[in-house]
């Protein structure tokens, strides 16, 4: 009777958090299903062994060895929850074995003691709490039952049956008709290569693979392509880095003195109003090399007519130079091809969020020889995971100094007496992204130090923002407005030559690879969506912008050149679609987005006939 009572509370538990997880962060709640049949067969398997246990230990009936695998079963299903809900409230999307395996070897490289005491010690800990509770169930059914071995049979038989049925139908979950039942369920996903909810970014890949870190003694100047005409470009892409929190952008506080100061010495030219595609890495970094829309950003044709492709057809050297792992949802097959790859799991003296191991690669750079490079860095500063080298998280780390990222605890460079938790949060970005044109200056120098820097363009710009509950949220992957959108655009040209570009008011990500292209003057892609900087925009540019992961919410930026208006519709979806609410900001005038249009008593314009007009209801 026991098993009868207890089977059910347990599968009862398991669909609920499942459903919790699966509703808040918009899977198809088909997946619940699924996982329910899951956990149905793996804890038949478990009463099995218990009634296998009774019927062989009919006089020996201990409740400690009927415990032990349900027991075992309970705490990897506790850490399978805990971990998929940190996973997708910070990245919206399941943990699986490749990742963390990836970060346990790059942890247990740098600090081997503590790692392997977290890894086994935690769970241990759980573990034997779980199984205490069992053994008390278990204590109360000492007395043997005698039709064990029939009860066994029947609970295996059900798991073998769940099993084997999830299995077969699994087979083609990317592509058959069961793959709402299937795609995005945690055991498969635990199991899987990636879980990107965009399986397409990883299957129209073609034959194109995960970039694999390199060693420095890969690195070569090529002598055949020598001319020192071509200028070197120089990409940096700052994770979180909002235009809105730079003195060149308005700001109040000066938090990129470096920056400011590479600006005013150089040709340069800066977009007022630039926007990333999307809140996040992924499309935020594949928008910027292959300058196609989302949904085919990933596959072998993008590969074939990226950025970086081009520029490789035309003799420069391809380095990518990241902090973070960039395994998640085959982004790095978009780095491909490439001359010199390296992100954070290849650090081998600094965790792979600390920026300080590409300073420490780049330290051991050759020097120029006339070959043209293309450098793309990719740094975590401004990330609320990124290290922080300051006191002002409660960290006294190493400050930065000229020559190394090393010295004696640096105090924050912006507090607020008595500050609110809420102005801490926005202290600690302040100093982040002060950290990160620290950092910005440390490449330059060397760079500089090198030959790299006298004849070259440098892109400054973000991946996407980050929000500082302005709208209700903190962080990024679930926002649309500004501070999740918009961010910086900076494009110098440390020779001095002029760079003719005559759009200044509105760009978005696709528009950065035809401007380079224009730039050092090689061919466009066809397949590229974005306009050159050096034409102005002609018509009114209607962008996209979108939540990839699962959500049917999006935002469209508009933008009138001939009365220089620029608005945003948003249109948010929540919770699986239970929830919806439709935005209008004017975004010259609230840049802040506080005044929704659509909700004016006696508007003077009829909105709602605006967003007719343009087709903005339309994904």
């Amino acid at each position: 009777m026991l098993h009868k009572k207890l089977l059910p509370f347990l599968i009862l538990l398991s669909m609920l958090a499942s459903a919790g997880i699966y509703f808040f962060n918009n899977y198809s709640l088909k997946l619940v299903v699924t996982h329910t049949l899951f956990c149905l067969a793996i804890y038949s398997l478990c009463a099995a062994y218990t009634k296998l246990y009774d019927s062989f230990n009919v006089i020996n009936n201990s409740p400690l060895f009927k415990s032990l695998l349900f027991a075992l079963a309970s705490t990897i299903l506790i850490f399978l929850y805990t971990g998929n809900a940190i996973s997708n409230y910070f990245w919206k999307a399941n943990l699986n074995l490749n990742l963390i395996n990836r970060m346990l070897e790059h942890y247990y490289y740098l600090k081997p003691l503590m790692t392997g005491l977290i890894m086994i010690v935690i769970p241990f800990i759980v573990y034997i709490v779980v199984l205490c509770g069992y053994i008390r169930i278990f204590k109360s059914m000492r007395k043997p039952n005698y039709s064990a071995k029939k009860a066994a049979f029947y609970y295996l038989s059900i798991s073998l049956i769940i099993f084997i049925q999830l299995s077969s139908s699994n087979i083609s979950r990317s592509k058959n008709d069961l793959k709402e039942y299937f795609v995005g369920e945690m055991f498969v996903d635990l199991i899987s290569e990636y879980t990107d909810p965009h399986l397409d970014y990883v299957n129209d890949a073609g034959g194109i693979k995960d970039e694999v870190a390199q060693s420095l003694d890969y690195v070569t100047q090529s002598e055949e392509n020598i001319d020192y005409s071509k200028k070197n470009i120089i990409m940096i892409v700052v994770d979180c880095l909002r235009a809105d929190r730079l003195q060149s952008y308005g700001y109040h506080r000066d938090t990129t003195p470096f920056i400011n100061n590479l600006i005013s010495q150089h040709t340069s030219h800066q977009v007022k109003h630039a926007f990333a595609l999307c809140d996040e890495s992924k499309c935020g970094i594949r928008s910027i090399l292959t300058s196609r829309n989302i949904e085919a950003q990933n596959s072998l044709e993008s590969s074939q007519n990226s950025l970086h492709q081009k520029l490789k057809d035309n003799g420069y050297q391809v380095n990518f130079l990241l902090s973070s792992d960039h395994a998640f949802g085959g982004l790095k097959r978009v780095y491909y091809p490439n001359d010199f790859y390296l992100d954070g799991i290849g650090f081998d003296a600094y965790p792979l969020n600390d920026d300080r191991g590409l300073i420490s690669v780049l330290e051991k750079w050759p020097n120029y020889n006339g070959s043209p490079n293309y450098f793309h860095f990719h740094l975590f500063s401004a990330h609320e995971a990124g290290i922080s080298y300051g006191k002002y998280l409660g960290k006294g780390v190493h400050g930065i100094k000229p020559g190394f990222l090393q010295g004696e605890p640096i105090e924050a460079r912006f507090s607020t007496t008595d500050a609110s938790s809420e102005q801490l949060k926005h202290d600690e970005m302040d100093n982040a992204i002060y950290q990160a044109d620290l950092i910005i200056y440390r490449i330059h120098t060397l760079l500089k130090q090198k030959g790299y820097i006298d004849n070259a363009l440098i892109i400054i710009t973000g991946d996407h923002g980050q929000g500082l509950n302005e709208h209700g949220y903190y962080g990024h992957i679930k926002g649309l407005y500004n501070e999740s959108l918009r961010v910086p655009l900076m494009i110098i040209d440390t020779a001095n030559n002029s760079l003719n570009l005559t759009e200044s008011n509105y760009a978005n990500q696709h528009d950065i690879a035809p401007t380079i292209a224009d730039i050092v003057n090689i061919a466009k892609a066809p397949t590229w969506k974005g306009k050159s900087l050096q034409q102005q925009k002609s018509g009114v540019t209607i962008t996209t912008h979108v939540i990839p992961n699962r959500s049917a919410s999006f935002a469209k930026t508009i933008y009138n050149p001939s009365d220089g208006s620029l608005f945003k519709y948003i249109f948010l979806s929540k919770y699986n679609g239970l929830t919806e609410s439709r935005y209008l900001f004017n975004l010259i005038d609230d840049p802040k987005e506080e005044i929704n249009l659509l909700k004016l008593a006696n508007p003077k314009v009829d909105w709602h006939n605006f967003i007719k007009q343009h087709q903005l209801d339309i994904k």
